[in-house]
């Protein structure tokens, strides 16, 4: 564990050191003795600074972005763009994937460089547009088969990426290998909220298409197996606007069956996907 000291206490602890373990009694200012560690402490206190950098910087899990390009270089494997849908406009732009997904895909490329398996495929399919996750399962179909349930973003054709991710793993698969790409059995999800807004609140139209284009894009999101957890849902309405007093569900369904408001458990090959959300 690196203590880091400032010039002051490197100076203060050098003297204390120099008084108990030398015959040197002169330490006052203007002395040589103090000249010289004043002259010195200021390295001393670079080095520290230097080492700590080394220190935080030198680890995956710890780098920062800067360094974490440097660990990029260093595995011939850049920070790479993803396509995400704007869920106000419904365009797909593109940004850069965030530190702690580039951090995960630079720890697993020495496994994958070294072997064709679940982590090599694993990296040949996230760069694919609209791919949010991977579930992997191994001998679904007898020796040398496996599984990849992929989940994909909302607003891109689950289709077309599931064509997608079968190119790539043809391309990197093992000989002999039997691979299948299912997507996740989906589970239809239809609601009418009615909002109680506060006294004189404007524009409650806009208000209302905010939380249903929100919720479009809340739902549209889960992933595989994603729990629906009522308090979240409540959570995620009466943050939409600060003018939500409360709202009330006409009707809620889930798997075109009326469903109770309360949580809901979805299998491991299962996903929620809104099909329908009014507000009134």
């Amino acid at each position: 564990m690196l203590v880091k000291k400032s010039g002051q206490e490197i100076i203060r602890d050098a003297m204390n050191l120099i008084a108990e373990n030398t015959p040197i009694t002169n330490l006052n200012s203007g002395s040589i003795a103090r000249s010289i560690v004043e002259a010195t402490a200021g390295e001393y206190e670079n080095l520290y600074e230097f080492a700590e950098a080394v220190l935080h910087n030198g680890y995956l899990s710890r780098a920062d972005e800067e360094h974490l390009l440097y660990f990029g270089e260093l595995f011939n494997y850049p920070r790479r763009i993803e396509v995400v849908i704007d869920p106000e406009t419904g365009d797909r732009i593109e940004q850069l994937i965030t530190l702690d997904t580039y951090r995960y895909e630079l720890s697993k490329q020495v496994t994958a460089a070294v072997s064709s398996n679940e982590e090599a495929l694993r990296l040949a399919i996230l760069p694919i547009s609209g791919v949010q996750s991977i579930v992997g399962k191994e001998y679904t179909h007898g020796t040398g088969s496996f599984s990849f349930i992929i989940t994909t973003l909302y607003g891109f054709d689950a289709e077309a990426v599931k064509v997608d991710v079968e190119n790539a793993i043809q391309e990197k698969k093992g000989f002999g290998v039997r691979p299948e790409v299912v997507l996740p059995a989906d589970i239809p999800l239809e609601m009418q909220l009615q909002i109680i807004f506060k006294e004189s609140t404007p524009q409650k139209d806009s208000i209302r298409y905010k939380i249903q284009s929100g919720l479009m894009n809340y739902f549209g999101n889960f992933k595989t197996d994603q729990d629906f957890i009522y308090n979240d849902f409540v959570k995620e309405v009466m943050d939409m606007d600060e003018n939500i007093v409360d709202f009330k569900l006409n009707y809620f369904y889930l798997n075109d069956m009326p469903a109770l408001l309360t949580n809901h458990t979805v299998l491991e090959e299962e996903r929620i996907r809104p099909r329908l959300i009014d507000v009134l």
